[in-house]
């Protein structure tokens, strides 16, 4: 009902409503959620066909904020196997026997091709992983800087992000837009903002905000 209302896909509306559900339970305590290898391989291959930046390819974060996920480094069978031997009971959930949720159908068919490909494809995947995230931190501690210094006052200056590379420039623009509460910037407007820089302009939002510039400063 409520995907309905908001237009989400189901998946998506579930694990939102999941994770607000948590929240209202922990009062900021540590919460843990049984994410596995096989969960953040489904999604890199997800983020991979819907089209992604580097970060959709490090898989499932180990922490984020209070959420913590101490079983991603194991795959299912390796879970199961423990459990198995330790005698303790587990629920499986109905709906993944199905192939109409797009995961599904990359957990029953996709999957198992790749693991046949390579017997050890959970280990090479996880490598992969960990060195993207590595990657992926870096760039980021990077353009944390650039932002820092090309924040004055409420504005960003426009030599500061013309002097720094494009890849550190687009990732600087994405923590633009959440500074002003913009979530989700695409990546035409990344675009339009680089053409803009050194001169008079304005990059209008999808949530109807525009972040303009007057050839010195990007402001909202």
């Amino acid at each position: 009902a409520v995907a309905e209302i908001t237009g989400e896909s189901i998946e998506l509306c579930a694990r939102r409503i999941r994770y607000e559900f948590f929240s209202t339970l922990s009062n900021d305590a540590v919460i843990a959620t049984a994410h596995n290898l096989n969960d953040s391989a489904e999604t890199v291959i997800l983020n991979l066909v819907r089209g992604t930046a580097l970060k959709g390819l490090t898989g499932i974060p180990p922490v984020r904020d209070n959420i913590i996920r101490p079983l991603s480094a194991c795959t299912r069978e390796e879970i199961e196997t423990y459990l198995s031997e330790e005698g303790i009971d587990f629920v499986t959930d109905s709906t993944n026997c199905s192939d109409e949720y797009t995961r599904n159908r990359i957990r029953h068919n996709v999957i198992p091709v790749l693991c046949e490909m390579n017997p050890s494809f959970f280990r090479t995947f996880l490598s992969c992983i960990d060195t993207l995230s590595d990657t992926e931190k870096f760039l980021d501690s990077v353009a944390d800087s650039v932002f820092n210094e090309a924040k004055t006052g409420d504005r960003f200056s426009s030599e500061a992000l013309m002097d720094c590379d494009e890849v550190i420039r687009r990732r600087v623009f994405v923590k633009i837009a959440e500074y002003y509460g913009v979530e989700d910037i695409e990546k035409k407007h990344i675009l339009l903002l680089s053409d803009i820089l050194d001169k008079k302009g304005a990059v209008m939002l999808h949530n109807r905000l525009k972040l303009a510039s007057d050839g010195k400063y990007i402001y909202l």
